[in-house]
Order: C-alpha cells, then sequence, then structure tokens
C-alpha cells in the first residue's frame, strides 16, 4: 500500500480554510458558485507558524515570505464547460486552472469532493469526499469516508482502489494577520485531517 499524500493536496486546499466575516460558514456565505475564482501563493512556512486554537486568537503570519513561484488562479465553471465531468456522477460545479479540474457536488446541506483530473492524476470516488456539512461553526466537527480509484500515469502507471478519511473540524475563532498588512477580523478556524491509502 502506498500512501498518497500529494494526490490529496488539491482536496486539502479545497477544504474550508479561515474565513473573514463570518462565525458561521453556510452554503450561501461560503461555498463558491459558477463565476467565482480563487487565487492562491504560496509562503515559505519554516519559521513558526501560529497554530493556537479556542477563542478570541490572533494569527499572526506577517513574517511569512512568499516563495517565487506564481500565484495560480483557479475558476469555479459549470460542468456543461468541462467534457470530463460527465464521469463524475452528479458534479455541480468544478474548479480549473485550465488544465487540472476538481469535481464538487453542491446540495443544501453539504458540499463534497467527487474526483480530480490532472495530467497524470485521475481520482475517481465511488463514495465521495465532503467538505462542509452546512453550516460550520466553532466547535463543529466532521469525519467522513471516502473511496473511489486512482489512476496514475508518469513515469510508472498505477490503476487502483483508493479510500480514506477527512476530518473536519472549527477550531478556533479570532483575528488573521497576513503579509502586506492585511488583518481579517471575526474570522473562523478551520482544520482539515486527511488520511488516505492506494493499493
Amino acid at each position: 500500500m502506498k500512501k498518497l499524500y500529494t494526490l490529496f493536496l488539491a482536496f486539502v486546499l479545497s477544504a474550508p480554510v479561515i474565513k473573514a466575516q463570518s462565525l458561521s460558514l453556510t452554503q450561501a456565505g461560503y461555498e463558491p458558485t459558477v463565476g467565482d475564482f480563487e487565487r492562491r501563493k504560496s509562503y515559505d512556512t519554516t519559521t513558526a507558524v501560529p497554530r493556537n486554537t479556542g477563542t478570541n486568537q490572533t494569527w499572526n503570519f506577517t513574517s511569512l515570505a512568499s516563495n517565487t513561484v506564481q500565484a495560480t488562479t483557479f475558476s469555479y465553471v459549470s460542468p456543461s464547460s468541462v467534457p470530463s465531468a460527465t464521469a463524475y456522477a452528479g458534479c455541480t460545479l468544478v474548479r480549473t486552472d485550465g488544465s487540472n479540474n476538481e469535481f464538487f457536488k453542491s446540495t443544501a446541506t453539504q458540499y463534497e469532493l467527487l474526483g480530480s483530473k490532472q495530467s497524470s492524476v485521475t481520482l475517481t470516488f465511488t463514495n465521495s469526499a465532503i467538505n462542509a456539512v452546512w453550516p460550520v461553526n466553532y466547535g463543529y466537527t466532521n469525519t467522513d469516508a471516502f473511496g473511489g480509484t486512482a489512476k496514475i500515469t508518469s513515469t510508472i502507471t498505477l490503476n487502483g482502489p483508493v479510500n480514506g478519511s477527512v476530518t473536519t473540524s472549527a477550531t478556533g475563532t479570532g483575528t488573521l494577520q497576513l503579509p502586506n498588512g492585511i488583518t481579517l477580523n471575526n474570522c473562523l478556524q478551520i482544520k482539515s485531517e486527511l488520511n488516505g491509502v492506494a493499493s
């Protein structure tokens, strides 16, 4: 059995993170919709990163240095605009950077990842990975088992079952301080732990 930490990076990043101006995450207030976009920039976290939990926290990330990798922009599009979305039954939303796609299903009660198709990795879940069950408030915790298949085509080809679980918890409230003088008040800290294996 081989651990799939890198395969699930996209899922980990798609899980809810810290969100400003709301201590209760709801479908209408948090979940992306067609036309939204997301910009990701990496930072060097070799210095101490605040992970304190509880209420009324201050998370000071002002000393983190941006790396030299260019920011990546993802768009949220309709499944009808991505032909491979037909392989993910129930898909209502696709996050894409033009070549890598993640397929989501949104309902009034939850937001879940159905799989992803990237240049050398395809994940298809027959038991989806639930990102959130609405609403998400401080003290929230949810563990969800997922399973399906993984196909990796690079220097070697692997094709087989994958399974695991994701636990999402709302572990803190407070103020988030970011580089360039950006401060976000009234934030909810979300922690996602992912365990997955392929055989």
